[in-house]
């Protein structure tokens, strides 16, 4: 069983998006958050809430904000508060920690209504993989059919856009003209069916997660020049050899490879873990299909 708790306002003027190329271009922004996969420290949860803000802000209006989570996740990391403290339309959905994959599929399942609006097809992201691997063959046959037309319908839509990528505005880069974008926090791979279903119906795809090893902890590193860089780095600030350490990484593991960003039209690299301006979790990089690595972020200073 899941409870919603949620506050819709009302609504705000038109706002347009950030560093526009040409004309500005007026972008509405939902932000969906898996608390579960990406959960800051209890300290952390305003100044998190207000990055994740801060990140969807740079595409444009941001409409609201929902939170996923099973009960566990709450008990230790509460984000009611800061949501109300924050948000103007906000929902938090909280999940028993029976209902396996519950907090996936209902965020899966706001994807897709988003991206319906009123003209969908009546598509329900009701299917997880851990429903299909308990099922047998069949479910799992029909999964990937129903997997494989949405990448396809996805890639179509895509390939219809305008190919926007200037290296001086990297949201311009990432949206292709689209007026409404879903900043989804997660690195979960479970969501790609609903990333595709959202880009086939026309939405801006943007993941937001844990998409690098943390610089800060150096035995995450995999090469031994990377722990040396590592170590260099420090553990606060957007210094040069933070950047570096980042950047070798992210070229070792290209991001491009990774299954979730498949299903995108970009990702922003978050590092929760390092000290930005006195404060843990921060939007650090941004990578596009156009790129081969990834660029330092509006934010990141």
């Amino acid at each position: 069983m899941a409870r919603r708790i949620a506050r819709v306002a009302a609504p705000r003027p038109r706002a347009r998006g950030r560093r526009a190329l040409g004309r500005a271009v007026e972008r509405a922004v939902e932000i969906f958050w898996d608390v579960d996969n990406v959960r800051p420290r209890a300290s952390t949860v305003d100044v998190v809430i207000e990055r994740l803000m801060d990140a969807g802000r740079a595409f444009g209006r941001v409409d609201a904000v929902r939170a996923y989570a099973n009960a566990a996740t709450i008990d230790r990391c509460d984000v009611e508060d800061a949501l109300k403290a924050r948000a103007r339309t906000w929902t938090l959905d909280v999940c028993s920690t029976t209902a396996v994959d519950g907090a996936d599929r209902k965020l899966g399942a706001d994807v897709a209504t988003y991206a319906r609006g009123a003209d969908g097809d009546g598509f329900r992201f009701t299917t997880t993989r851990w429903e299909v691997e308990n099922e047998g063959d069949a479910a799992g046959a029909a999964w990937r059919e129903v997997e494989a037309m949405w990448r396809r319908r996805a890639r179509e839509a895509r390939e219809g856009l305008p190919m926007r990528d200037d290296a001086r505005d990297a949201v311009e880069a990432i949206t292709r003209g689209r007026t409404r974008v879903a900043l989804v926090v997660t690195s979960d791979n479970d969501m790609r069916v609903a990333m595709d279903y959202a880009a086939a119906n026309g939405v801006c795809v943007v993941a937001l997660g844990t998409m690098s090893p943390s610089v800060g902890g150096r035995r995450s590193m995999k090469t031994k020049s990377g722990r040396a860089t590592a170590k260099s780095a420090g553990r606060e600030g957007m210094t040069k050899e933070y950047w570096n350490a980042l950047k070798m990484e992210c070229e070792r593991r290209e991001l491009s490879r990774l299954s979730l960003l498949q299903s995108c039209d970009g990702a922003l690299v978050w590092d929760p873990s390092r000290e930005f301006d006195g404060h843990a979790g921060q939007v650090v990089g941004v990578w596009h299909p156009g790129r081969a690595s990834i660029g330092r972020w509006y934010f990141a200073h």
